[in-house]
Order: structure tokens, then C-alpha cells, then sequence
């Protein structure tokens, strides 16, 4: 991974991958895959991004259970999609459990774009 770090945000704010992150990565070029890091999709960055494909990824951890973070969630995934936007969501810990599975997830969304 030859990224610069930190990556940068919007206003500049610096953008870290989480070691999730760099698991999903490693385990998506594995596959061929090659996701844009911290894209900017209107107001917010998506964790990952095949911007050919209108799909972006979203890499969970448990604050993501909370209720008002959910609502947060929920609100960015209806702006993902109404810019045509697919906002998939995979939580940490099945990523670190089972990377190649989390990968061949994606994979197959992206088949069917």
C-alpha cells in the first residue's frame, strides 16, 4: 500500500485507515479489486470506494450498534443512494474474522452492477 499518511478529509481533517481497513484491502486486491481509500462522496468519506461501479463500502465497528450512530448510518446511506449510490456495510468483525469472505462479498456486488 503506497497511500501517503494520514490521507486527507474534507476540510483537511487527517483521514487514518483503521487496521480493519488495511485487512479489507489486502484481501480485496487479493481478488483483483482495486478500492479508492477515504473517497469523497458529497459531504462524507466512504472507508471505500469503486466509483466505476457506483458502490461504496463502509467498515463498521461496534459503535456502529448504538442507536444514534445507526441513525447517522441510515442517513448516509440514503444520501449514497440518492446520488445512485450502492453504501454496503460490513461490520469489523466479520472482515477480521473472515477477510477472503468479506472480500468475495464485495466482489459479487460489483458483478452485479
Amino acid at each position: 500500500m503506497d497511500d501517503d499518511f494520514p490521507l486527507f478529509g474534507p476540510k483537511r481533517y487527517p483521514v487514518y485507515r483503521s487496521k480493519t481497513e488495511y485487512i479489507l484491502q489486502e484481501a480485496l486486491e487479493r481478488l483483483g479489486l482495486k478500492p479508492v481509500h477515504s473517497y469523497k462522496l458529497s459531504k462524507m468519506v466512504v472507508d471505500f470506494a469503486f466509483p466505476e461501479k457506483k458502490v461504496a463500502i463502509e467498515v463498521d465497528g461496534p459503535y456502529h450498534l448504538y442507536q444514534k450512530q445507526t441513525e447517522k448510518d441510515s442517513g448516509r446511506s440514503k444520501m449514497a443512494e440518492s446520488m445512485g449510490w450502492l453504501l454496503v456495510r460490513l461490520t469489523s468483525k466479520e472482515v477480521v474474522e473472515n477477510p477472503s469472505l468479506a472480500a468475495q462479498k464485495v466482489k459479487r456486488i460489483l458483478e452485479t452492477r
